[in-house]
């Protein structure tokens, strides 16, 4: 393990300012004296606002380096950040950024002093957005990267005391108006950071501290460089692939509370008129509430299988059903053995996984064999389980789509899927009893948001591992020298939804296409889907005229799975080096392969 990987092995995210501030000088030290580990993902971030954020910065270097990113950071000048973002020399573009982050609040909005009564708080709003749609466009023309911009937080200080929602002229009523609008007009390559929910959650009177507004314009008070730091880090991940996908839940003591093969049903504490039974229901619903949004759910205890079914079946305070769990593991084996066990099941990596366990005996074992997994420490009272899940955001969304709600339906529909495979012999036999139906179509309206996601957060079936936002995919999907394709399977147990993705650069000069991208769902592996989207991207080439298709292996970490996928397909490897594979294809010779997979 390197030497870094060490020393941030057990990184605190909730640590103190003086804590992490320390561990930070510790890393810069060990980074003076070599690279960050080969493994990690480079990424250029650049920096920008009206405030001093030198230890917002500091630590967001921290922060990423503990999951596993190297930044290169910039760091604008002081209240510069508009002549920086719309001058196309300026140092910001030079830096070449793959992110832009602009910090900012409430203090950056230039049309505060216009309120005055019967002022039209609508037209007001729109004019201060349209100031801010040409820094957001010019960093779209000349950086061409996703920016993290700052929602507007409402001050501390009122303007009308308790009369401040009703006065429409008020600083809070006027800021609440705007951060609506702006979530509404949003462009698709600005991802927002609440900066008004960290305001308001961690006390508007603690965050804006004005000792270090006054004498160093800092962002926020010092303590609380560390959380903005960790706030925009989860965003950070997401855009980098870094997600993670499954919560896996103990049962005795964490659903419910006490040992139901001890307690029998009537003995646990769940539900309405107890405070810890009250509490277990709360995380229960907070699970919930994550399976919506298309966060898987499993379950890991040591415990008969039947007495731990019995709860989601027979007791009536119950709110998790079996429906919503994805993977359900109770026996008496060890936890480690049991969570690789459902990352197998689901196939989803181990660090996929978040496992959340009252018993601190356990959870070690699990620190200690599992590095993968994420642990969070939970305290003794389960009244702030919620509360410290929450806290850590382990499943930050900058999307959503209509098939997250579905996603727990789809992995069990994989599952019954792997039991009728097991029932039979022969593979080909199988894969026509599925009788598959597949979409394959230019990216649709309807499919960017998931086309995003897919693109955001699939690892291993993924031969360049290249992060495109919504902005560019728009911007491929209309240019004429990009084939754009989306994948849609289902079958007879049902629909997988949008499974593939695949995006070509097209040379008619030469009459070539490079694929740019190209990743898959793990869910839909061995079933011929990557064999007919290639016979489709063929028969496209031979309509344009096409004559050598041009693939791109980059290795990372994760996708030694697709290694030898061109190979397999009929290319010929052409260069081959530690950084990248290349290989070419004639498509005049050219073999369709047999799938069991039909076009609807």
């Amino acid at each position: 393990m390197h030497d870094l990987e060490q020393l941030l092995a057990n990184f605190n995210p909730s640590s103190s300012f003086p804590e992490q501030h320390r561990l930070y000088s510790k890393t810069r030290k060990l980074l003076k004296k070599g690279d960050a580990p080969a493994h990690f993902t480079p990424i250029r971030i650049a920096m920008i606002g009206s405030g001093t954020f030198q230890a917002v910065a500091q630590l967001l270097r921290l922060h990423l380096l503990a999951a596993g990113i190297a930044p290169t950071i910039f760091e604008g000048e002081y209240n510069n950040f508009r002549q920086e973002a719309l001058n196309p020399n300026s140092a910001l573009f030079t830096f070449q950024p793959d992110i832009v982050i602009i910090i900012t609040d409430h203090r950056d909005l230039m049309t505060l002093s216009a309120l005055k009564p019967g002022v039209d708080i609508t037209a007001l709003a729109q004019e201060e957005l349209s100031t801010w749609a040409m820094i957001w466009q010019s960093i779209a023309t000349h950086a061409q990267c996703p920016i993290i911009q700052n929602n507007f937080d409402t001050p501390e200080l009122r303007d009308f005391d308790q009369l401040e929602t009703r006065v429409a002229h008020s600083q809070g009523h006027y800021i609440r108006r705007l951060t609506l609008m702006l979530a509404e007009q949003l462009p698709a390559n600005v991802i927002l950071h609440d900066l008004d929910y960290l305001t308001s959650y961690h006390g508007k009177r603690n965050w804006y501290d004005p000792r270090y507004y006054f004498h160093a314009k800092q962002a926020c008070a010092l303590n609380y460089a560390a959380t903005y730091a960790a706030s925009l880090t989860r965003l950070i991940k997401v855009q980098t692939g870094k997600v993670r996908k499954c919560l896996v839940l103990d049962l005795d003591n964490t659903l419910w509370g006490g040992v139901i093969g001890d307690d029998g049903l009537s003995g646990i504490e769940l539900g309405q008129g107890s405070p810890v039974g009250e509490a277990h229901l709360a995380l229960q619903h907070y699970a919930s509430t994550l399976k919506k949004r298309g966060v898987l759910l499993a379950v890991c205890s040591k415990n008969d299988v039947e007495n731990a079914k019995l709860p989601f079946t027979d007791h009536p305070d119950m709110h998790l059903g079996l429906a919503d769990i994805a993977c359900f593991v109770a026996n008496w084996h060890p936890k480690p053995d049991n969570l690789q066990k459902i990352a197998t099941e689901l196939n989803i990596g181990l660090d996929s996984l978040v496992f959340v366990d009252d018993n601190p005996a356990e959870r070690e074992i699990v620190r200690q064999f599992l590095p993968q997994v994420a642990v969070p420490e939970m305290p003794q009272d389960p009244a702030y389980y919620v509360r410290i899940l929450n806290e850590l955001a382990y499943f930050e969304p900058l999307t959503f789509s209509a098939e997250d709600g579905q996603r727990t339906e789809m992995y069990k529909a994989n599952q019954a899927r792997k039991a009728a495979q097991l029932s039979t012999q022969d593979m080909g036999d199988f894969l026509k009893s599925l009788k598959m139906e597949a979409i394959i179509r230019p990216f649709q309206d309807a499919d960017i948001e998931r086309v995003a996601q897919l693109i955001a957060r699939s690892n291993q079936f993924n031969l360049t591992t290249r992060r495109h936002d919504k902005e560019t995919l728009e911007r491929f999907r209309a240019a004429d020298d990009y084939l754009t394709l989306s994948v849609r399977l289902k079958d007879r147990f049902g629909d997988n939804g949008l499974i593939a993705v695949w995006i070509g650069k097209v040379d008619t000069h030469n009459s070539t296409l490079e694929i740019d991208t190209w990743l898959m769902s793990c869910r839909v592996l061995s079933r011929g889907v990557e064999q007919h989207l290639m016979n489709i991207v063929v028969d496209a080439c031979k309509q344009h005229n096409i004559q050598t298709v041009h693939g791109v292996y980059i290795p990372t970490k994760k996708n030694g799975m697709v290694a030898s996928l061109y190979e397999k397909l009929g290319f010929t490897t052409v260069e081959t080096t530690d950084n990248i594979q290349r290989s070419t294809l004639d498509v005049a010779n050219y073999t369709a392969f047999e799938t069991a997979i039909h076009n609807c």
